[in-house]
């Protein structure tokens, strides 16, 4: 398991068997992990950086990312099998506004060091399969907001031009994170399942929690925490 820990400029890395952080990276104000393979990849906000670590050498840094805007929010990429060489980074300016109105998203070429900017929404993120790109909108700035599913590749190539396959409104706040390949999107408080991401009727709660090491997702209200089987009924 890592841990981000921004303001001092750390990563933990932390034995989940025995409870324990087993080792710290050094790296500037880290904020979001993307892990693949050996390689580890961390965003550091504020210097338009993401740092490259290799498990197998060591953890030590082998290579730097750079985008042109220096505040990195997120950053996503596929598992493969396909657009496992693209990164997704999505870069915000200073303050709420910046979270909205000024906004870069940039695909980055891990294998050449290269980015170019693709787009200007709020959030995008790559599935986890590589196929889609996933647009969020108005996450955690409003009490609504919509999901946007569009073809990678189209994306990619054009956004202006691509076409939405899905879109779908969101009665809460919409930043979601794809569970597993098998493609759930989980939200604070939605399930939604396949690539139409239709919201899953017995999925409404306080919170949601997804167990990554397998297809279980912890349902939290004021009375119960409930493990229940990421399918489609969440039975």
């Amino acid at each position: 398991l890592l841990v981000a820990h921004q303001s001092t400029n750390t990563v933990s890395v932390v034995d989940v068997v025995s409870q324990r952080s087993v080792r710290k990276i050094s790296t500037p104000s880290p904020r979001s992990i993307v892990c693949r393979g050996d390689a580890i990849y961390i965003a550091n906000y504020g210097s338009g950086t993401i740092s490259v670590f290799s498990i197998a050498g060591d953890w030590k840094q082998t290579n730097e990312l750079r985008v042109p805007k220096l505040n990195i929010v997120y950053i996503s990429m596929s598992q493969g099998p396909s657009n496992s060489n693209l990164l997704l980074a999505t870069c915000h300016g200073e303050g709420v506004e910046g979270s909205y109105k000024d906004c870069h998203n940039y695909a980055i070429e891990v294998t050449s060091d290269r980015s170019r900017e693709i787009s200007q929404r709020s959030l995008i993120l790559a599935s986890k399969d590589g196929r889609s790109v996933v647009s969020v909108e108005s996450f955690g700035l409003s009490s609504a907001g919509t999901l946007q599913v569009y073809d990678f590749d189209a994306f990619i190539k054009d956004e202006r031009s691509a076409k939405h396959r899905v879109w779908r409104d969101v009665g809460d706040k919409t930043f979601a994170r794809e569970a597993f390949l098998a493609g759930f999107w989980i939200s604070p408080s939605s399930v939604f399942a396949g690539e139409t991401l239709e919201p899953l009727e017995s999925s409404q709660s306080a919170m949601q929690i997804p167990d990554y090491s397998q297809p279980i997702v912890y349902t939290v209200d004021s009375k119960f925490i409930r493990a229940r089987r990421l399918d489609g009924t969440l039975g």
